[in-house]
């Protein structure tokens, strides 16, 4: 059995949906690494639910998602969540919801998880210029990410 980080290299709950579902009832996806090696330079990672452990998912919006997340749930297959929201503009990000939609978009991905430990939010990366992203605009952008739990 193994752990699936999955998205590391590109956001799949955000954009790729129907690609996981195709990968997950095929039982398996191809991918390269930077260390080469493979047949022809891919790996092959077995996704079949016997063999997959859990899912480790990289994102910065959920949403589209959710109904994968549902199956994996009806399957009893676990999953966490690193969670990237960093409050760019859409010069920077522009196709990534705003800041609110993507707190609301954690807030909701984290009340279907067994608990706070299963998702993680990173603010990350911290893009530094000395016109509109000045350590100034991330100390003040850094403190609008206070979230109260109810």
């Amino acid at each position: 059995m193994h752990i699936v980080s999955a998205s590391r290299r590109t956001d799949i709950p955000h954009y790729y949906a129907r690609w996981f579902r195709a990968r997950r009832q095929e039982g398996f996806a191809d991918y390269r690494t930077v260390f080469g090696g493979g047949v022809k330079g891919f790996f092959r990672a077995s996704l079949k639910p016997e063999e997959v452990l859990g899912y480790l998912f990289w994102t910065k919006y959920a949403a589209p998602f959710q109904d994968e997340l549902q199956a994996l749930r009806d399957e009893g297959v676990l999953y966490v969540f690193q969670y990237t929201i960093t409050g760019y503009g859409k010069e920077i990000e522009p196709r990534i919801p705003s800041r609110e939609a993507a707190i609301e978009d954690f807030l909701a991905v984290s009340q279907a998880l067994p608990g706070p430990g299963a998702i993680q939010w990173r603010y990350d990366p911290i893009l530094i210029s000395n016109l509109v992203y000045t350590a100034d605009w991330h100390r003040k952008n850094f403190g609008r990410f206070r979230v109260q739990h109810g």
